[in-house]
């Protein structure tokens, strides 16, 4: 065997050396990745990208807000269901696209107040959602089975349905959503799908735009729009969600940057 030939053969092992160094570190990483032991580098990278590019909203969507201002203006709580009637009648004048509520109601109230909700319901047919969810049962044996709590019959024959359930991440942080959940065999979209302005629903997981400026978004307060003191015309065509923000209610999610 000559000199030049010796050479070659040990270049032909260092190299296939290096192949094999190569696939066993790209293996390595790959189960690393796939077990999730690099989520907490790409939800870095995702936080830096919404830092580094920060826009406002579409203004699409509006909050009708029960916040801290309203809760002290309206001096009660729980607020009476007529309330609720008397806000949705007023949106729905304004002639808005959707409204969602992401309050409760599968519990009674009175008798008269519950008439009046369920009649703003109706007259607001294809256009309001309403919140479902699920929640482990407490009286169950095990702790671990899960019940569904879904409005009062009288409310949900007038509305969609939309899951608000959300999980967080490995770190704690809620940073996706889901587009439908499913209980017993039926499928039903999340408020967010719901929401959507889309003719087909689609399934699985989208991850929530944190580069959108949360004080750009319009939050107009409920004591406002109950009392009458906020032009419809706000309203005109939007996606509305009246939902809580006072600390008092605790209705608090951790999410990245804010």
């Amino acid at each position: 065997m000559t000199f030049a030939s010796i050479i070659k053969l040990c270049h032909r092992w260092i190299r296939a050396r290096r192949r094999r160094g190569h696939l066993a570190v790209f293996a390595l990483v790959a189960a690393f990745y796939l077990a999730g032991g690099l989520e907490f580098l790409e939800y870095k990278l995702f936080d830096f990208r919404f830092l580094a590019a920060p826009r406002t909203a579409t203004e699409q969507v509006v909050v009708v807000d029960i916040d801290t201002a309203s809760l002290r203006e309206l001096g009660v709580w729980p607020w009476p269901r007529a309330y609720h009637a008397k806000v949705l009648e007023t949106l729905l004048k304004a002639n808005p696209r959707r409204i969602a509520f992401d309050i409760d109601f599968s519990s009674r109230s009175t008798a008269k107040d519950d008439r009046a909700f369920a009649e703003a319901l109706r007259r607001g047919a294809g256009k309001v959602v309403l919140p479902v969810f699920k929640q482990f049962d407490p009286t169950a044996a095990d702790k671990q089975t899960t019940t569904l709590t879904v409005p009062l019959a009288a409310f949900a024959k007038h509305a969609d349905l939309g899951f608000v359930n959300v999980r967080p991440e490995v770190d704690g942080l809620v940073r996706r959503m889901a587009l439908d959940d499913e209980w017993k065999g039926r499928t039903l979209p999340t408020m967010a799908a719901a929401l959507a302005p889309v003719a087909t629903r689609a399934s699985g997981i989208f991850h929530i735009d944190f580069s959108i400026l949360p004080r750009t978004i319009p939050r107009i307060s409920y004591a406002r729009v109950l009392s009458g003191a906020v032009d419809p015309g706000l309203f005109a065509g939007k996606d509305i969600i009246i939902g809580t923000t006072a600390i008092e209610l605790g209705d608090h999610l951790a999410i990245p940057l804010y």
